[in-house]
C-alpha cells in the first residue's frame, strides 16, 4: 500500500484523507508519482486486483465489496476518492448499489474509468474487442514504467505477453466480468460532483464513451489529454495533481482550501 499521511510535501492544513484506488493487475503504488507532486494527504490501498497478491492471479470476490471495505473505514476523514480504470468502474458498481454511502458533496475523480455504456454488451465482437484494447493498455503501461522500451516493440510484446499469461482466463473473465456489469449502473442515482479524466490515446475507453458517461451524471466535468493514454497519473501526475487540487476546491471541500 503506498501511503502519504506522512508525506514531507503535504500543507498541513490539509487535514482531510484522499483515498486513491488503483486498475487491475496495477498497485498502490502507481499513484506514487500523483502523490509526491500533491499536498493532498492520500492513502493508496492494495486492493485484491493487485499485483502484489501474488505470482498467479488470485480470485477474488465482486470488486465493489472491497470498494466498500476501504471507504468505510476512511468515512469520517475521506473528502476525496479517486480511481482509476477498475478500481473506477467498482466504484461505479458501488454507488450504484448502495453499499457506499458518501456525502453527497464529497468530490470523485475517475480516471480512465472501466466503464460501459448501456446496450453496448450486445454488440457482436465485444470481447475480442477489449481484450485487444486491454493488450494495448498493458503496452502503454510498460512503457511508462520504462521508457527506454519506446521503440523495443518485440520486449514491450513479450512483457505484454508475460502480464497475460499472468492473469490467465480466470482474471481477464474477472475483469470482463467488472467491465459489463458497469452498462447496468444507474449513474443518475449518484449524487457526487464527478470529474472525469480521460486520455485521448486511451485504447479502453475512447472518448466518445467519456462524453456519455458524462451525460449520465448529473453533476460532472470531463477532462480530456489529448495526447494521454490509459494511464494519466502516470504520464503527467503533476497536471493529474493540480486538477484533483482544483476539483476539490471547486467543490469546498475541508482540506485547507
Amino acid at each position: 500500500m503506498k501511503d502519504a499521511t506522512s508525506n514531507p510535501g503535504q500543507d498541513p492544513r490539509r487535514s482531510g484523507l484522499v483515498v486513491a484506488l488503483h486498475g487491475f493487475e496495477d498497485s498502490g503504488d502507481s499513484w506514487e508519482p500523483f502523490i509526491d507532486r500533491t499536498g493532498l494527504r492520500v492513502v493508496a490501498p492494495d486492493l485484491p486486483w493487485s499485483t502484489t497478491v501474488g505470482r498467479e492471479f488470485v480470485a477474488f470476490g465482486p470488486p465493489e465489496e472491497s470498494v466498500k471495505d476501504v471507504l468505510d473505514g476512511s468515512l469520517a476523514d475521506l473528502t476525496m476518492v479517486l480511481a482509476h480504470s477498475f478500481g473506477a468502474g467498482a466504484l461505479l458498481l458501488a454507488l450504484d448499489e448502495g453499499i457506499v454511502s458518501l456525502p453527497p458533496d464529497l468530490p470523485l475523480v475517475l480516471v480512465c474509468p472501466l466503464y460501459l455504456p448501456p446496450g453496448a454488451s450486445d454488440d457482436a465482437g465485444l470481447k475480442e474487442a477489449f481484450r485487444e484494447s486491454l493488450r494495448s493498455a498493458l503496452a502503454q503501461r510498460v512503457m511508462q514504467s520504462s521508457p527506454r522500451l519506446l521503440g523495443d516493440q518485440v520486449t514491450v510484446d513479450a512483457m505484454v505477453s508475460f502480464v497475460l499469461k499472468r492473469i490467465g482466463a480466470a482474471g481477464f473473465d474477472a475483469l470482463y466480468d467488472g467491465y459489463l456489469r458497469t452498462a447496468d449502473v444507474d449513474l443518475e442515482v449518484i449524487e457526487n460532483p464527478v470529474l472525469i479524466v480521460v486520455g485521448g490515446c486511451d485504447p479502453t475507453f475512447p472518448v466518445s464513451r467519456a462524453r456519455l458517461l458524462q451525460e449520465r451524471l448529473p453533476r460532472s466535468l470531463l477532462l480530456v489529454g489529448a495526447e494521454l493514454g490509459h494511464f494519466p497519473h502516470l504520464a503527467r501526475p503533476g497536471l493529474m495533481a493540480r486538477a484533483a487540487e482544483l476539483w476539490a476546491v471547486r467543490n469546498r471541500t475541508t482540506i485547507g482550501v
